[in-house]
Order: C-alpha cells, then structure tokens, then sequence
C-alpha cells in the first residue's frame, strides 16, 4: 500500500512538473521584445548562469512541441551564446557543444534563414575559442564566408550582427598568419552596421577602436561618449548597453594614456579572456 501512495505520489509530482514545464510563456523572455514592455529578465538575471540554464530547459522543452516555431529556436540561441559569456569556464565547452545542436536544429527547419548562416558562424567562433588560436585560425575562412551569407540575405537582421562582426573581424584579425586583417574593410563594414543600426552599442565601441588603433584618438573618444546618449528599443539592446557601460571610463582612460589593447572591451568585462591568459589557462 506503502509503494502504491509513493507511485502515486511521483506521478502526480511529474504531471505538476510537466505543466507548469509547458505552460512556460517563452515570449515574456523574448530578447526582442520593446523595453517599454514588462519585462522578468533583468542584467543580474542574465549574468545568472542557472537562470539562463533554466531558460533554455524551457525553450527546449517548448521546441518539441513546436519545432517549426523560428522564434523559439532564436530566443534559445540567443541565451545560449549569452549564457557562454557570463559562465564559468569549466562549462564552457558543454555550453558550445549544445549550442552547436540548437543551431543545426534551426538549419534543420530554416536552412535558408539569415540567423541560420550567422549562428553557424557564432558556434564556429566559439568553438575555435574553446580549441584553441590554431583552430580559431583555421575556422576563419567559413566564419567570414557565413556572415558573408547573413549580410548579403539581411545587412539589418539581427542588428546588423553579421555586417558588425566582419567589420570586428577584419579589425582584430592579424594580416599573417591569418592573411584576414585589413582595417580598409574593418571601416567600411563597421560604418555601412553604425548606417543601418545606430542604435546597437556594439558598433560604437568596434568604430572607438578602429579609430584608436589608426591614431585618431580624439575621434575614438567622441564615437564611445555617444554610448551615454543611446535609447535602447528593445531589452537585448538595454541589456547590451548596461553591459558595456560599466567598460566606457576604462576604455577612454586606456585611450588617453595610450595603453589600450587591440583584443579591447571583450577582456575588461572578463580579463580571463584576453588571449596570452586564455592561452596559458588552457594549457593548465
């Protein structure tokens, strides 16, 4: 009798998961949605990694129920690249390794998408990080070819993601061995995003390097101040925007004493990063 309570119980307990598990409202997290919207996710959520892990239980739990749903895919892959930002390092390559699957489901029902080509491109940067300089190298070629795709479909989607990021990668690549670095298309990349999406605070701070690195240090000053003026639309640009913020003082103090480094604001927020640190962590 004992055993037959205690069934009963876990199957009732599972039903009550199960429920609530799909009466999830994955649109009230939707990154896209306007700020001036109620909205649960907050900046100290998303530097949370067990709350974005348990966002993206839910959108996956949702995703088999509605596999053709294109902004369930794109909301969960949105958290997983954010939730590689803001994770510790041990996770990062399970992190990477589950985002590569959410990516080729989304191909696998939209393979003609924009944010099929940059997510691609995304997964393939992230996974050159994990597996080391080498790697990264080797993946550049298909990175640029995919972003490529995405800006050629869409130059706007996404806030301008694939048009900023080959202007990012043009920028901070080097011309050997890579054979990819060229600040003549770094610029004209990082001002056709900055023409198309003045509101994204990406832009500002690639364009403050660019200028910075080709000496014109007053006008690099000018471009990161403008992050102060910004009025976000949606959560994922305020969210973005707090973000990068908190790096604005640092950045301009690096820029006026002349001691920036080319690998930039990626490595203030997260000094783990930087490169030669990132190298020497991986060999531990």
């Amino acid at each position: 009798m004992k055993k037959l309570i205690l069934l009963l119980i876990i199957l009732l307990g599972g039903l009550i998961y199960g429920e609530v598990l799909y009466s999830f409202d994955y649109r009230l997290y939707d990154p896209e949605k306007p700020v001036t919207e109620k909205f649960i996710p907050t900046l100290k959520d998303i530097e949370n990694p067990k709350f974005e892990k348990w966002i993206i239980v839910q959108l996956t739990q949702e995703l088999r129920k509605n596999p053709k749903n294109f902004d369930l895919h794109r909301i969960r892959l949105d958290y997983i690249y954010y939730l590689w930002e803001v994770s510790p390092s041990k996770d990062e390559k399970k992190i990477v390794k589950y985002g590569v699957n959410a990516v080729n489901e989304l191909c696998k029902y939209f393979p003609n998408h924009p944010h099929c080509y940059l997510s691609r491109a995304i997964m393939l940067s992230l996974l050159g990080l994990e597996l080391g300089p080498l790697n990264t190298l080797e993946e550049v070629p298909r990175v640029i070819k995919l972003y490529q795709k995405a800006a050629a479909m869409n130059p706007t989607w996404f806030y301008c993601f694939a048009v900023r990021n080959l202007g990012r990668l043009y920028f901070k690549l080097p011309g050997f061995p890579a054979s990819v670095g060229d600040y003549d298309k770094a610029e004209k990349y990082l001002k056709r995003a900055y023409r198309y999406c003045p509101d994204h605070p990406d832009i500002y701070v690639y364009l403050g390097d660019l200028y910075y690195i080709q000496g014109k240090k007053k006008k690099a000053i000018e471009f990161v101040k403008k992050l102060y003026t910004l009025k976000p639309r949606t959560w994922l640009e305020k969210i973005v925007l707090q973000w990068t913020l908190r790096t604005v003082p640092v950045i301009i103090k690096k820029y006026e004493t002349g001691t920036y480094d080319k690998y930039n604001w990626d490595y203030l927020l997260d000094p783990s990063r930087h490169p030669e640190k990132y190298k020497k962590k991986r060999k531990k």
